[in-house]
């Protein structure tokens, strides 16, 4: 029943903002698609998802916002031609789905004013606390591949529990550290640090894991410590080959028995 919900959901709401940009001419990308290069495209998304690409810096002035506008849609260019070209279909369809809220949110950000200038105003909050985001990324990956890896008997029917989970103490962790940043960030930049991420992952969890609460009080624990330990060394080789949540949420999402 979740597959076919998520199927529904992406073939309404997704086709249409799927669409390549105008604004990007298709004889200026240059998309080694033959290849179909599984961690080319892993690594886009995480760059996208900005906190966890050592490379990403958030754009401190008009110039260097206009660049990462016109970079962001060359990065959601290439995930979607990748996905369309390149995956069988549930696994294109929860692509579509994670870069749906992506590409709704950095288009907002790149044609309204205000937003534009919120980022602006966070980008020097955003690039101080990039390191330590990027630790929360890396736990939000990890919690995946061990949901990933736990057994079917002992995930069917709580899989939304565990997505939430993730997804939320992601937010959360982003989120606060901004707050225990004082000196370099302001409560507006926490605040837009936390629309941010709402944007990028609020269409996944709504549409996969609807009517269930924004708490995760109940999922504080994925499993007992001593699972726990022996997932996360199985999962080692497995961290280091994994650039962004998509992989392993795909992976989670496709086990599920219909």
């Amino acid at each position: 029943m979740m597959i076919i919900v998520i199927i529904i959901t992406i073939t309404i709401i997704v086709a249409p903002i799927m669409a390549a940009p105008k604004s990007i001419p298709s004889q200026n990308f240059d998309l080694p698609i033959s290849k179909c290069n599984k961690t080319h495209a892993d690594q886009n998304v995480r760059w996208l998802y900005f906190f966890d690409d050592p490379d990403r810096i958030a754009p401190d002035n008009a110039k260097s916002f206009e660049q990462f506008c016109n970079q962001t849609n060359q990065k959601e260019l290439y995930v979607k031609e990748y996905a369309r070209r390149c995956l069988a279909k549930f696994p294109r369809q929860v692509t579509s789905l994670l870069m749906f809220g992506i590409i709704r949110k950095n288009r907002q950000f790149c044609s309204k004013t205000k937003l534009r200038k919120e980022m602006i105003h966070a980008a020097h909050c955003l690039n101080t606390i990039k390191r330590k985001g990027s630790k929360c990324f890396s736990r939000a990956i990890q919690d995946f591949l061990i949901i990933k890896h736990m057994a079917i008997s002992g995930r069917v029917g709580k899989t939304c529990w565990y997505v939430i989970f993730v997804y939320y103490a992601l937010e959360e962790c982003l989120v606060q550290q901004a707050t225990e940043t004082p000196q370099s960030c302001s409560s507006e930049d926490a605040q837009m640090i936390e629309n941010l991420i709402e944007g990028y992952t609020g269409q996944v969890v709504s549409s996969i894991c609807q009517n269930y609460p924004k708490s995760h009080d109940s999922c504080s624990k994925l499993l007992q410590k001593k699972e726990m330990n022996k997932l996360k060394k199985l999962i080692i080789n497995e961290m280091n080959k994994t650039y962004s949540i998509l992989p392993p949420l795909i992976d989670i999402l496709d086990s599920i028995p219909p």
